[in-house]
């Protein structure tokens, strides 16, 4: 039986800017309702250890950083970069034994001053996959913007809205909606792909667990991302990318647009009930144009099906029409 939170694991994560993340310092975000650590070591290479000390629960990042370690601030213990125990003080002189004991690690990935995190379930998985860095983060052909925000919202209302092509004339009348018809019948092309789908031929695509690009011409376009911190809590991270007026005396303008749209969203999304999507019967009523929402919802419960089989050490054949 698949329930929220519809918590997604062993993906990667966009987890935001950690500028203030320098040698020495610690950070904790919450990610999945899972407390995380953040510190460099001594390569300067970020580290990420579940915040919270097997001993007896403290937080780690209110600890000290010594070297590749991270203490803990109530008694000592120090775990490595892999999240192994290496010291506990109150035993005496170190042993191999310590090892362990062990806080979970997660690996990540840093580039263009943001970092993404892989949410691992389990220690032994690593990813299968590097992690969805957008291109044009790293190609000097494009400028880019980026607007933050949190919003009180399960995640799979931010992916939903995101992909919903209906609600653009109604929600966003007065911006990049004005003028479009509100009357169908509205018919949308989907091509289903491993980990997503694309819409209207590549118009709109989407990727697991929540990556959603939007095309606008071959110099423009739009990259969204949902960060679930908690059941009822989301980050939001949207791209602008632009191959024209690249000063960035301009960003200014691009950042504006894209708040101004997504300001006209979160009124709609804060009001919804249930806070997350309701897959049970009689629940949320599908018609035939949201068909991106359809194939969001057997991916998702697809995919936590899966990690459910996983954790129970057993296999799973899914129904594919499930949730239709």
């Amino acid at each position: 039986m698949v329930e929220p939170p519809y918590y997604l694991w062993n993906q990667w994560y966009l987890v935001g800017r950690i500028p203030d993340l320098r040698r020495g310092k610690t950070a904790s975000i919450t990610v999945m309702d899972v407390r995380i650590a953040l510190y460099r070591d001594s390569a300067g290479r970020v580290v990420a250890l579940e915040d919270r000390c097997p001993h007896v629960g403290a937080q780690l990042s209110l600890g000290k950083v010594h070297g590749d370690c991270l203490s803990c601030p109530f008694h000592g213990w120090t775990f490595d970069q892999a999240g192994a125990c290496v010291d506990i003080p109150s035993m005496g002189a170190p042993t191999p034994a310590l090892r362990n004991l062990t806080v979970r690690s997660f690996p990540v990935h840093e580039a263009a001053g943001l970092l993404w995190l892989f949410m691992r379930s389990d220690a032994s998985i690593e990813p299968d996959e590097p992690a969805p860095v957008p291109p044009e983060l790293l190609d000097p052909a494009w400028a880019w913007t980026l607007v933050e925000d949190t919003w009180d919202v399960n995640f799979t209302r931010f992916a939903e809205n995101m992909m919903d092509q209906v609600h653009v004339p109604f929600v966003h009348a007065r911006t990049i909606g004005r003028g479009a018809s509100t009357r169908g019948p509205l018919e949308l092309e989907i091509r289903e792909v491993p980990g997503g789908f694309d819409l209207q031929g590549g118009m709109l695509t989407f990727r697991m667990p929540n990556i959603h690009r939007l095309y606008i011409f071959d110099q423009m376009g739009i990259g969204m991302h949902g960060l679930p911190v908690s059941v009822n809590r989301t980050r939001i991270f949207i791209f602008g990318f632009r191959k024209f007026l690249k000063p960035r005396i301009f960003d200014f303008m691009f950042r504006i647009a894209n708040r101004r749209i997504l300001e006209e969203d979160r009124a709609v999304l804060l009001s919804q009930r249930p806070t997350h999507i309701d897959l049970t019967p009689g629940g949320d009523h599908l018609v035939r144009a949201d068909v991106a929402a359809r194939a969001y919802r057997r991916l998702l419960v697809d995919h936590i099906e899966r990690q459910q089989a996983r954790a129970a050490g057993g296999s799973l054949t899914v129904d594919p029409e499930k949730v239709s």
